[in-house]
């Protein structure tokens, strides 16, 4: 009796899982395809054909009963890679189902292997256990053939660390353990693939399409349909992932068949949506990204012997799109049952939440509210120890749009610090998360609560698609910091301009301008003279110009009529306390009463006034520019001749003068 238990309950738990390992077989061909060989040319054991059993647990609570199945999944992965066996494919959808009834009884002999051998199309069987005891574990594994009942291949670790399991360190050992004994002849390069640890996306895809099988398992449809896309998004070759989706929405659509009465119908898809609310509730659509290795931050403190070390972390929203997918899934099926949506009290979802009543119209908070994620991790040496720990809070936000699309806006990086006595300090350091939101770190990662990933360079940022007067996540501590340095800098400028006098500021100001291209100094200088005001950095000048010639010329008895201008200039003013520094660009108007002609030009100007007092009289020094066409009419060819000034183009002159004036303030 005690054999035919043991084999009952071997079969039990492989019965209930053989409907889907049809589907993780499906990735072998195409894995191969993207590697180097992994083995020798007819080393593979292409003769052998082999159906490998969900493995049996013992000590596991009910929520540990998921690391069987990633376990589970790591063992096909991995024999599917590095070997040609052939693993087990379902051919009897049927007998299979049956097989699942008959097991549920305990109806079994001690052919008990050969009907599972017969039922898989296998010759051997790979068979499991995963014991926990305190808080490691032991995983004893072995290829038995179906017939003779002959072991061929055995594996056996103890103090197992559920981060082995997580990762499915543990899993692959097993494989590179039991394929030579299976005769596997591996190449240089699948030996080396076997001892590397799998990638991020990877492990995130096996252990989401674990945790999809577990609810299919148990019922919960909504639940594996989301699992299954995460493993589909993670993996996008996941030809298991594409398969347990499609399987899902046809018991989806199954169900929904079977049921006549309109109130189970409405009960069944009540119960799906509040699934689906519930889902994303405890396993908010954001990852955790850190940098494993620290970086010493500043110098030593010798006289404390203290040590800085930081590292960078971030969440990432990527999973939002899957979410977006899942609903949007769910709302076509939910539109195929026409009008009833409504009468159900449905038609608003997801706006309105699945546990409202007609009488109570509650808001669906997934989409109101944003998450908090308190987060500890930890400085580890290079025996696996804390040796200094910090906390933090990070934040992410959803919110429905048109077109029930999402938006989300999470914590992109923040810089930590762990600060530690130099004793303490060894080689090979690492920063690890211990826990989000109280769940242990490796936990969160079985579970798909929030996945976080030790990485060696932080993943590019999630864009944040939420409008920034939607967005309700609080500023971080730095955030806050920052603006009250930047109000405080704000404010230190403030008080710097009321420290000036000049910062409202008028005056009156003469000058005289010095042409030095000509050679006849009566024809050289230009007085200018007018008022301006300014406001800060801004300034503003009126201003009249009088060419002296002409008016000498009137002194001299010589007949002559006058040249003169008037103009405006603005332009930007460096204050200082003591002084001021402009330039500015304006225009003259110019009215030659010789020639009858008028013209308008150009201006452009630096001036440098220094005011020890800040007020009163004070001196000017500037060089002014004045741009023209010498062929435009009588005045610019007189002012802008080639003694006066010089050539930028055939249809351009500059006349450049050095000013010397006086300024009261």
């Amino acid at each position: 009796m005690k054999a035919k238990s043991k084999i009952s309950l071997v079969l039990t738990a492989a019965i209930l899982i053989l409907g889907s390992c049809s589907t993780i077989s499906g990735n072998k061909s195409s894995s191969k395809a993207e590697n180097l060989p992994m083995f020798e040319e007819g080393g593979g054991r292409d003769d052998m054909t082999m159906a490998i059993l969900r493995p049996t647990g013992q000590g596991l609570s009910s929520d540990e009963e998921k690391y069987l199945g990633i376990i589970q999944g790591a063992l096909y992965n991995d024999v599917s890679k590095f070997s040609a066996i052939k693993l087990f494919d379902s051919m009897n959808e049927n007998a299979i189902k049956e097989q699942q009834r008959l097991s549920l009884s305990g109806d079994y002999s001690e052919q008990g292997y050969i009907r599972i051998g017969e039922l898989t199309n296998s010759q051997y069987l790979l068979t499991s256990m995963l014991t926990k005891t305190g808080t490691t574990y032991t995983l004893n594994l072995s290829v038995t053939d179906v017939e003779s009942g002959i072991r061929l291949a055995d594996f056996y670790k103890a103090n197992i660390k559920l981060r082995e399991i997580i990762n499915s360190t543990v899993s692959r050992a097993a494989v590179a353990s039991i394929l030579p004994q299976l005769k596997v002849k591996l190449t240089d390069a699948g030996r080396e693939a076997l001892g590397k640890e799998y990638s991020a996306e990877e492990l995130e895809a096996q252990n989401a399409l674990a945790l999809s099988y577990e609810a299919s398992m148990s019922g919960n449809l909504i639940s594996a349909l989301i699992y299954s896309y995460e493993a589909s998004d993670a993996d996008k070759n996941s030809l298991a992932a594409r398969n347990q989706a499609a399987n899902t929405f046809k018991m989806m659509g199954g169900t929904g068949t079977a049921i006549k009465e309109d109130i189970k119908q409405q009960s069944y898809w009540k119960n799906n949506l509040i699934s689906f609310e519930q889902f994303y509730r405890d396993h908010p659509p954001f990852e955790l990204y850190y940098t494993s290795v620290p970086v010493q931050k500043g110098d030593i403190d010798y006289d404390t012997g203290m040590v800085t070390w930081e590292f960078t972390v971030g969440l990432r929203h990527k999973k939002v799109r899957t979410m977006e997918n899942v609903l949007n899934d769910i709302l076509r099926q939910l539109s195929k049952t026409n009008s009833r949506r409504n009468h159900w009290g449905f038609d608003n979802w997801p706006v309105i939440s699945a546990e409202s009543t007609k009488a109570n119209q509650m808001i669906n908070n997934l989409f109101r509210d944003y998450s908090t994620f308190n987060i500890t991790a930890s400085l580890y040496n290079n025996e696996d120890e804390p040796i200094g720990t910090v906390s933090f809070v990070m934040y992410g936000q959803l919110i429905l749009v048109s077109n029930n699309r999402i938006k989300a806006v999470s914590t992109q990086e923040r810089k930590m610090i762990i600060t530690v006595h130099g004793n303490l300090s060894t080689d090979d350091m690492q920063i690890r998360i211990d826990s989000i939101n109280g769940v242990n770190a490796d936990l969160s990662n079985a579970n798909n609560y929030i996945r976080n990933t030790g990485v060696g360079k932080m993943p590019l940022r999630s864009l944040a698609t939420i409008p920034a007067k939607q967005v309700l996540v609080p500023l971080l501590p730095e955030e806050i910091e920052r603006q009250h340095r930047e109000v405080a800098r704000r404010q230190e400028k403030e008080d710097n301009w009321h420290s000036k006098k000049l910062e409202k500021r008028s005056n009156i100001n003469i000058a005289a301008l010095y042409n030095m291209q000509v050679n006849d100094l009566e024809h050289a200088f230009t007085a200018e003279g007018g008022f301006g005001f300014g406001y800060r950095n801004f300034a503003l000048d009126f201003k009249a110009v009088l060419p002296v010639h002409p008016i000498l010329d009137m002194f001299n008895s010589k007949k002559s009529d006058l040249i003169y201008g008037f103009g405006i200039a603005s332009g930007y003013s460096f204050v200082w306390k003591y002084a001021l520094l402009g330039i500015e660009g304006g225009l003259t108007y110019y009215i030659d009463d010789n020639t009858k002609s008028t013209s308008f030009i150009p201006t452009l100007e630096a001036k440098f006034d220094l005011i020890p007092a800040q007020r009163g009289f004070s001196f000017r020094f500037g060089y002014k520019l004045e741009f023209g066409n010498p062929e435009e009419n009588g005045f610019n060819r007189w002012y802008f001749g080639p003694e006066r000034s010089s050539s930028i183009s055939n249809t351009l002159r500059v006349v450049g003068s050095p000013m010397f004036g006086i300024v009261i303030w």
